[in-house]
């Protein structure tokens, strides 16, 4: 099968879009112990501050594990914050310039056009 070079980068850069915009959905994980009998604690990715550091959001459940990967999975659900504030625009610009030092100077020099 011969691809088309249009094709590939267009493909390319789905794939990238949605890897961008799934990502708070990607790295949500959460951690549960149990604190004593009884007692868990649910604790869950939540983004980063202004300063780039992350923030995690914890609650305490009583009840069974069951009921404390129940609120792990609810707590996952809800989008991080600042998840929908930022624009593809701004994504791809950060993409790229996170990339950039990477990349040959031919592929610099194709996306720079852009």
């Amino acid at each position: 099968m011969v691809r088309q070079q249009g094709q590939t980068i267009g493909k390319y850069f789905l794939s990238l879009l949605l890897s961008l915009l799934f990502w708070p959905i990607l790295v949500l994980v959460a951690n549960i112990r149990e604190k004593r009998p009884g007692l868990w604690e649910v604790r869950v990715f939540a983004g980063r501050d202004a300063a780039g550091k992350p923030v995690q959001v914890s609650k305490s459940v009583r009840g069974s594990k069951k009921d404390a990967q129940r609120l792990a999975a609810q707590l996952t659900l809800r989008p991080a914050r600042g998840a929908g504030r930022r624009t593809v625009s701004a994504l791809l610009d950060d993409y790229v310039k996170h990339r950039t030092p990477t990349w040959s100077l031919q592929t610099r020099t194709t996306y720079r056009g852009r």
